[in-house]
């Protein structure tokens, strides 16, 4: 087992995300898995494109800084807005956008800044002259009842956009499990880089550290519920907030994806001293089936950065 983190490189690309949260208008971190999603179109907009992504083709809505995007969803549930920044060729350099999002003719508005890059692996399917940009994923909570959100492109560039697709997740799989799952014990992890010491509000935590090279494993007896509650480190040279993709793994076959938003926690700090930070906790829920069964955590991306874990299990829940 290895005694030393691996560093964050120098050359990691900080991400710019500067989000406002007013009352009533939520940002969610995304813990619905990939098969939970379902595809929403918007109530008005302007125009869509088709973009193929590895073969598949997805309708993207465009979203203009003279023409925003409405779109109504029920709640309570899971929204995800994918963006992408059109560019003129593949090649052309990164560039930054802000969205603006408004809910229910509310004044207030959640911003989001994101940064565009071009992607090689997706192409229109009928605009020859540009190239789409890389996903850059938004997240909300969606309240109870029905709510109509309007999204604007914030620039002064008139010749601007950036292509939209809407998914939503509806309050089944992690909702209910969580409701099922009383009390949780903890379960020590069988595989890791290295046990660190956190001092959360004053009270000593054992957490895990794993990254991309490094995954974390565990081993479960089911049925039964695995929770796992993770961390960031941020470095010193890190924005203040960061996206990270998490990878589940069952018996070597996948099983889900968590997806998070987080930022640098104020009441956490590590019992030994260091150069990192832990970032806020995001959890999420896995259901163990009959038997034993390994599982294996992995860091999706951002590649270079480290994750603390802290998981616990509930045995004998009854999830029929």
């Amino acid at each position: 087992m290895k005694k030393k983190i691996k560093r964050v490189s120098k050359t990691f690309v900080k991400l710019v995300i500067a989000i406002v949260v007013p009352l009533g208008l939520i940002v969610a971190y995304g813990y619905a898995s990939k098969s939970e999603w379902t595809s929403r179109r918007p109530s008005d907009y302007k125009d869509a494109v088709k973009i193929n992504v590895g073969g598949a083709v997805r309708t993207y809505y465009s979203l203009y800084p003279d023409a925003p995007i409405t779109l109504d969803v029920k709640g309570p549930a899971r929204l995800r807005a994918i963006t992408r920044m059109d560019f003129n060729t593949a090649i052309s350099r990164g560039r930054p956008y802000e969205i603006k999002v408004y809910m229910d003719g509310s004044d207030e508005h959640v911003s989001f800044k994101k940064k565009g890059k071009p992607s090689f692996l997706s192409t229109f399917v009928a605009v020859n002259d540009k190239t789409p940009g890389k996903i850059r994923n938004i997240y909300f909570d969606v309240p109870e009842g029905r709510h109509t959100y309007v999204f604007y492109l914030e620039t002064n560039k008139i010749d601007r956009v950036v292509r939209m697709r809407f998914l939503t997740a509806k309050e089944s799989e992690q909702s209910l499990l969580e409701k099922k799952a009383k009390k949780w014990k903890f379960l020590m992890p069988s595989k890791y880089d290295e046990e660190v010491e956190l001092y959360v509000e004053d009270n000593k935590r054992d957490y895990y550290r794993f990254f991309k090279d490094q995954p974390l494993e565990i081993i479960a007896e089911g049925p039964s519920l695995l929770k796992f509650l993770t961390r960031v480190e941020f470095n010193e040279n890190m924005d203040t907030r960061c996206d990270y993709d998490i990878e589940v793994y069952e018996d070597g076959i996948f099983k889900t994806a968590q997806f998070f938003q987080t930022k640098k926690a104020k009441k956490v700090s590590y019992a030994v001293g260091t150069e990192m930070t832990a970032g806020r906790k995001r959890e999420f829920i896995v259901e163990v089936p009959e038997g034993e069964h390994l599982y294996r955590i992995e860091m999706s991306k951002p590649k270079s950065v480290s994750v603390l874990c802290r998981p616990f299990v509930k045995i004998q829940v009854k999830l029929d």
